[in-house]
């Protein structure tokens, strides 16, 4: 992650008392097997997971950028179902 996305992130988590990582306080077995990445378009993806086979998707989109050749997430937007 840039260091950027990490004080977002740290923020976020204090005021909202969540994972905003995953958009959930807790991750479960089934949510990491259901666990897709997408991409929509250059250095955009939407990640998808599920709690258990009969919840509705949680959607998140990743944005990454290019940092000395190495790939890293810079911002990262729960989307609502």
């Amino acid at each position: 992650m840039t260091p950027e996305a990490i004080a977002r992130l740290h923020e976020y988590m204090e005021q909202h008392d969540f994972d905003a990582v995953i958009n959930a306080q807790d991750v479960c077995a089934h949510g990491m097997e259901s666990l897709k990445v997408t991409p929509v378009e250059e250095n955009c993806y939407f990640v998808t997971y599920k709690w258990d086979e009969t919840s509705e998707p949680t959607m998140i989109c990743v944005k990454a950028v290019d940092a000395d050749g190495l790939l890293r997430i810079s911002d990262i937007i729960p989307l609502e179902n």
